[in-house]
């Protein structure tokens, strides 16, 4: 298997070749054991049926190899040296080889190791090299110029990958004798057919094929990407050169899935038919979408876009920054928001959706259960298909609506709005300021009422059915109470505005004043004729009520003569006696 390393085509023992091979080692560690991991996700057995053969022409035959390549590649080391100790097992024994490749000193004088357990001395007497290290580990080399000691250190780490490599299992490796590399590579449907185009024609493609017998599955990997790895060793900030292919420093993107495609820097797509894109992302559920920086979409058929988003929720969708969709085809989108029940939205600013179908928007929001729904600033809605809106309002109770600012409906299907109002009776309806509403179906309005007394439960009647509350901070006071029986009491006084025009109706004192009037007449002793007097009573009509009283000074005179009303007509009243009296008669008449 040819090793790359930085150097491009350039053998290690060219002064020219400068790396800082530490990191060359520690990277390419890195690398065995990531295509390890890599190769392990591949089901084992996956084509023990299939044996490719590199010489086999015809197309239609399953182990003919497609677009194999006319490349050349060859190892760009010199030749391997053997070791002339167990330095290999000591890692400050490769920084010192490192520090010779490098030439951090003359030959003459003692190296120091940058990596490894510690120091290390690296000394020469005469034409012998040795290495001691704190764990009493040496190498040495019958040694010459400079060269000679970069030559030598250059094949001892040639050895050393070599037997790290050695160490992946055999059934890990790609056989370059039965593995296609595509340079350029040209995709169409006809030649990777069931497959989505990677868009990477012109670029150095490594196919990887899988089939059960029947189907083919393919994956395609970006080998520039792959080398990208190595390459940003070679300088920083400026592109490299690996056998020919200019790469720009970057990290690494990869593909594992079906048809899967990664761009950009360090994204992954290994799902099939995946898509991951940008810095960081990762798609790996089936058909999942993941572009931004820092995204991950886990699921099959998620989307995740924006900064640090995570859809791991199946056909979920987060966008923004730092939002979670883990609820299956949940949204959660802006910034910090959280959609973790099944079919919840949240959207906003660090908004939480956690029940199914739940719905929370604005800043700090929570709607926690089936179907709730919380919006605004602060707002809570926990009980199923409630919804909270304002500011810190709660709508704890089964279908309850809270509106306004720190309103809190509790009693299921209660009501509560203004500020500070709390309905936590069945059914009831709080409004306007610092009211409450603690019995079935209340009602209960205006300002710091009297809570009603009664010891009933919130979910039956207390003693009013409307409470009408005109207090203030701490001095409680109800306008209007109206209990169960129809019966009211006011505060105040009761004012009519029309006239009374059934027996039932209210009559004001104005109306009463208006329909009612009171005079004197007098009943003189030469007025009577045959014991009958008819005086004027102005007011008086044939229909109107009359109220006949003598006045109080006539009252024995007027009894003792058995003086009585007969009669009435417009404006005169007649009256009759038994005995004439002697005296004058004073009448007091009411006229309705």
């Amino acid at each position: 298997m040819p090793i790359i390393l930085p150097c491009g085509n350039k053998p290690l023992t060219t002064p020219e070749c400068s790396p800082d091979c530490e990191e060359a080692i520690e990277r390419l560690n890195n690398q065995v054991s990531d295509i390890t991991d890599k190769l392990n996700t591949i089901e084992k057995g996956a084509e023990v049926n299939q044996q490719a053969n590199w010489e086999e022409s015809d197309p239609e035959n399953d182990s003919y190899i497609q677009n194999k390549p006319n490349v050349d590649y060859t190892l760009a080391l010199g030749e391997s040296s053997s070791l002339t100790d167990e330095a290999l097992t000591d890692e400050s024994v490769l920084g010192a080889l490192v520090n010779i490749i490098l030439e951090r000193g003359d030959g003459t004088e003692d190296y120091v190791s940058v990596t490894g357990s510690g120091a290390t001395d690296v000394s020469r007497d005469g034409d012998i090299m040795t290495i001691d290290t704190p764990t009493g580990t040496k190498a040495q080399l019958q040694s010459g110029t400079d060269a000679d000691d970069r030559a030598w250190a250059a094949s001892i780490l040639h050895q050393y990958l070599e037997e790290r490599i050695a160490q992946i299992p055999a059934d890990q490796f790609l056989d370059l004798n039965e593995t296609t590399f595509s340079n350029p590579f040209t995709w169409s449907a006809s030649t990777y057919p069931g497959s989505i185009n990677p868009n990477l024609d012109g670029k150095p493609v490594l196919v990887l094929a899988l089939t059960d017998g029947t189907n083919i599955s393919y994956s395609f990997l970006n080998m520039e990407d792959l080398i990208s790895n190595l390459s940003n060793l070679v300088d920083g900030s400026t592109p490299g050169s690996v056998r020919g292919i200019n790469t720009t420093p970057e990290s690494s993107s990869y593909t594992m899935g079906n048809s899967a495609i990664a761009t950009g820097a360090g994204t992954k797509a290994s799902g099939n038919f995946s898509f991951a894109g940008g810095g960081g992302s990762i798609a790996s559920g089936a058909g999942s979408f993941a572009h931004g920086s820092g995204v991950t979409a886990s699921n099959d058929y998620s989307h995740a876009e924006g900064n640090g988003t995570t859809a791991n929720g199946q056909y979920a969708h987060s966008e923004g920054s730092g939002t979670t969709a883990s609820g299956r085809a949940s949204h959660a989108e802006n910034n910090s928001t959280e959609a973790s029940g099944d079919y919840a939205h949240a959207e906003g600013s660090t908004t939480y959706a956690t029940a199914e179908n739940a719905h929370s928007e604005g800043g700090g929001t929570t709607a926690s259960a089936y179907g709730a729904h919380a919006e605004g600033g602060g707002t809570t809605a926990s009980g199923q298909y409630a919804h909270s809106e304002g500011s810190y309002t709660v709508a704890s109770g089964n279908g309850d609506h809270a509106e306004g600012y720190h309103t809190i409906a509790s009693g299921s299907d209660s009501h509560a709005e203004g500020a500070y109002t709390a309905a936590s009776g069945l059914d009831s309806h709080a409004e306007g300021d610092e009211t409450i509403a603690n019995h079935l179906a209340q009602h209960v309005f205006g300002e710091y009422n009297i809570a009603d007394a009664s010891t009933a439960a919130a979910d039956e009647r207390g003693n009013y059915v409307e409470i009408v509350g005109n207090g203030a901070y701490n001095a409680r006071s109800n306008a209007r109470t109206l209990d169960w029986n129809g019966n009211e009491t006011l505060a105040g006084k009761l004012t009519v505005g029309a006239n009374p025009t059934q027996n039932m109706d209210v009559a004001t004192k104005g109306y009463v004043d208006s329909r009612s009037s009171a005079i004197t007449v007098t009943l003189t002793v030469a007025g009577w004729s045959n014991n009958t007097q008819t005086v004027t009573a102005t007011g008086v009509t044939a229909s109107n009520n009359v109220v006949i009283s003598p006045a109080p000074a006539s009252m024995a005179d007027y009894t003792s003569a058995g003086i009585t009303c007969t009669a009435q007509g417009a404006n005169s009243l007649t009256f009759t006696c038994t005995t004439a009296p002697t005296t004058a008669i004073t009448v007091n008449v009411l006229i309705m």
